[in-house]
């Protein structure tokens, strides 16, 4: 079967409109989170080995900048599932999607 050059044009318009719409569409599977509470909860849990300002603890130097460079949804699942390596243990028995999602807006704040 040969298409026409209308036929075709169709097929790569409808084509491009699928891609543009999954590549706008929010993928983001967790809740918008709350700087203010974000701040309390970062203290409270994550502040002895990231330091107080995010910056300065043992653990990775910058995490504004990991949120900027990884993105929030990776560093969610990060704090989430902790990593492999067991550098970051997993808090997803401890914190909340919410409380999560908290954090990570006040870190977007830094």
């Amino acid at each position: 079967m040969k298409l026409s050059a209308a036929s075709w044009f169709f097929v790569l318009v409808s084509a491009a409109m699928v891609v543009v719409a999954c590549g706008t569409a929010s993928s983001s599977a967790h809740p918008d989170g709350d700087a203010a509470r974000g701040e309390t909860l970062f203290a409270a849990h994550c502040a002895a080995c990231h330091g107080d300002d995010a910056q300065s603890g043992s653990a990775r130097q910058d995490l504004p900048g990991a949120v900027a460079d990884d993105g929030i949804d990776e560093i969610f699942l990060v704090v989430q599932n902790g990593k492999d390596d067991g550098e970051m243990p997993a808090f997803k028995d401890e914190l909340t999607e919410q409380e999560i999602a908290d954090i990570l807006a006040w870190l977007e704040t830094q």
